[in-house]
């Protein structure tokens, strides 16, 4: 029996590997039939990835995706670097549970050792005109978006154009954060607001009151 179940586990994970290496493989298909240009740079894809629009997407050693996730069959998610000079970057050791969506007009850059949870959504632009009169046709507002190093986004939350999330925060669940986040808070609701401040574990900063 455990030489069974051995077999099994090791045509699991063989499974596994060729999956991962399809949808990596897909993406960077789709966004070169796309007119855009995808740097996979050692990422690992365990979930559907769709990388689209003309832009530039580079990940580096960025893990997408987590199969014991949330309908992890169907749990794609979305890079979209809409424009030419539109980038979406993602650094290294970021994790990034599933669905999991980025549209981008003008930059959104995501640094490294972020923990993003699932169905999260990042948008640099309104993609609209706030005034009935030019509403359609109009991409409205654009605003690069910047999130620092070591930030956990919890699931669902919402991140809008223009907003710069500091090192170290944390986003709750389900908050929709319309303006720029300090270091080391964490901020939650909708809009999301300051709930606390994180302590250093560094003796030598000391604390944060």
């Amino acid at each position: 029996m455990n030489l069974f179940r051995k077999i099994i586990l090791r045509f699991d994970r063989s499974f596994l590997r060729l999956r991962t290496w399809i949808w990596r493989r897909k993406a960077a298909w789709q966004a070169w039939v796309n007119g855009g240009n995808a740097s996979l740079i050692k990422c690992s894809v365990e979930a559907p990835l769709r990388i689209n629009g003309r832009g530039t997407v580079i990940l580096d050693d960025t893990t997408i995706g987590y199969r014991l996730g949330p309908r992890v069959g169907n749990g794609e998610s979305v890079l979209q670097a809409r424009r030419e000079k539109s980038l979406i970057k993602i650094g290294k050791n970021t994790n990034i549970n599933n669905n999991l969506t980025i549209i981008c007009n003008e930059k959104v850059e995501i640094g490294c050792d972020c923990l993003i949870g699932e169905e999260v959504k990042i948008y640099d632009s309104d993609f609209h005109g706030i005034h009935p009169e030019n509403r359609r046709g109009n991409k409205g507002k654009i605003a690069s978006v910047t999130i620092g190093n070591n930030v956990w986004i919890g699931s669902r939350a919402i991140i809008l154009k223009g907003v710069q999330i500091g090192t170290g925060s944390i986003i709750g669940a389900a908050s929709v954060v319309t303006s720029d986040v300090p270091e080391n808070v964490i901020f939650a609701g909708s809009p999301a607001r300051l709930v606390q401040h994180l302590v250093s574990n560094d003796p030598s900063k000391g604390s944060i009151e």
